[in-house]
């Protein structure tokens, strides 16, 4: 398929996967506005927003932009031995450091639930932990299928992972309670089923691949990856700590008797604000056009330069 064909079609999967998200998280803003106290859902994005800055660090970038690059660099060059021990090593390192991590959660939690002055914390900081194994199961599968262009797939994995959650929050605000609680079970378990739906296909992708012949050297590929997937979580990290620094500062300065509730009520104004001006998913677009212009722009200038001569 040419680059302009590869383009149009993954824009065309990745407009209708963010409407779709855009729409559903737009009902699930107002289910728990609707529902759920000001107070719960401030406690829930609290939580969720430490556990979104732990996360940055967890897999030393070796989760998304690094199987994104390599596994699409390696399938370009025919040597797939490389591609498979790409998805190997990510998904081995990936492992390990969530779950120092998550160690790091559990250790901790009485200290952030008093860091702001609120011990209600504790039980959702031991649920939400288990939230930076799973992303990275599902962030690795994903990858995995936009370095092999299919992009058709993430978007269904992304409308699904909003639908689901959507569905299992709903029904676990019956179950549990209207609490903070069934919204991160929901919220976890979404990202579960997305999970497995995402390694599903990342793995019939995975038995397709050609045989090869070539020997992966997995320190040789370390040494290569870890320095880019260091260089861009260092270059992303700033905007998303910016991204949700806000929520922690209100929790922290703000009285401990009002921050739940007054994160409750920011939470859901901003979520409205960016529900209804739909730009498109920029950190969705991101990826699919790194990995379309980092693989074939060799391949547009290789043509040129025959030209030309």
């Amino acid at each position: 398929m040419s680059i302009t064909k590869t383009i149009a079609k993954g824009s065309a999967w990745m407009i209708l996967s963010a409407f779709i998200v855009k729409f559903v998280g737009f009902i699930y803003y107002i289910i728990l506005a609707r529902t759920v106290s000001q107070e719960e859902i401030g406690m829930f994005f609290l939580v969720l927003s430490v556990i979104s800055i732990v996360l940055i660090f967890s897999n030393l970038g070796l989760c998304s932009e690094s199987v994104k690059r390599y596994v699409s660099f390696y399938a370009k060059k025919e040597r797939f031995n490389y591609v498979r021990k790409v998805l190997k090593i990510s998904l081995s390192a990936g492992t390990i450091f969530s779950i120092i991590c998550i160690a790091f959660i559990m250790l901790f939690t009485g200290s952030l639930s008093n860091f702001f002055h609120n011990p209600a914390l504790a039980p959702i900081f031991y649920i939400l932990a288990s939230y930076l194994l799973i992303h990275n199961f599902y962030t690795v599968a994903t990858s995995f299928l936009i370095g092999r262009k299919l992009i058709k797939f993430v978007s269904y994995i992304q409308s699904f992972q909003e639908i689901f959650k959507v569905i299992l929050t709903v029904i676990l605000l019956f179950i549990i309670g209207f609490k903070a609680e069934s919204i991160a079970f929901g919220f976890l378990l979404s990202f579960l089923f997305a999970a497995l739906i995402g390694w599903y296909w990342a793995l019939k992708e995975y038995r397709k691949l050609p045989e090869s012949n070539e020997t992966a050297d997995s320190f040789l590929l370390l040494k290569e990856m870890v320095p880019f997937g260091l260089t861009l979580v260092l270059i992303s990290s700033m905007s998303l700590i910016n991204a949700y620094t806000d929520r922690i500062m209100l929790g922290y300065f703000l009285p401990p008797e009002t921050s739940a509730s007054m994160i409750g009520v920011y939470t859901i104004a901003v979520a409205f604000s960016m529900v209804i001006i739909f730009y498109g998913d920029y950190y969705v677009w991101k990826g699919y056009w790194h990995h379309i212009f980092s693989t074939n722009y060799r391949v547009v200038g290789q043509k040129k330069h025959n030209r030309d001569q």
